[in-house]
């Protein structure tokens, strides 16, 4: 079976899947039974072994779902890469998916697209989209530099929270 492609059928077979709840519980017990099937990697993602593979849990549950693999990227809507619930995941372009990402943690400001410039002590507004940088300006008020950034985020994607 393991050279075969995962079908809806078979993962049905092996696994339950609570739409609800993201969570994953084998059928047969395979030594010491889990809250949920699989482990969490470094990324925070879930990956569950089937039929001696490893898959991601998030293209599981699409394919228990939907009956397919996902055409395209797996955007988990709440960032929490290890929720599952089929409700939390969409289809995206990896432009989409970047508009859904958290704050680097490099960024001192603690919003994305803005950082402070010191020679000039204002801050500086920026945001891209499918490779391209805009520039939105610089303001001395960072609630101001946060309005413009939540504005152009509105205006230019699709993917982010809170769209």
């Amino acid at each position: 079976m393991a050279n075969k492609i995962l079908t809806q059928e078979r993962l049905k077979e092996l696994f339950h899947y609570d739409s609800d709840t993201g969570i994953f519980k084998r059928y047969k017990k395979l030594g010491p039974q889990k809250e949920s099937a699989g482990h969490v990697v470094t990324s925070g993602h879930r990956q569950i072994m089937v039929d001696k593979k490893l898959y991601m849990a998030h293209n599981l549950a699409w394919l228990y779902v939907h009956g397919n693999y996902p055409t395209c990227i797996l955007d988990h809507i709440n960032r929490n890469p290890d929720d599952n619930k089929i409700s939390n995941l969409r289809l995206a372009n990896f432009s989409e998916n970047q508009q859904n990402t958290k704050v680097r943690t490099d960024n001192l400001s603690g919003h994305k697209g803005l950082s402070f410039d010191s020679k000039y002590n204002v801050y500086k507004v920026r945001i891209s989209k499918n490779g391209k940088t805009y520039n939105l300006g610089r303001f001395k008020n960072i609630q101001d530099a946060i309005k413009i950034r939540k504005n152009a985020e509105n205006n230019l994607f699709t993917h982010h929270v809170g769209a």
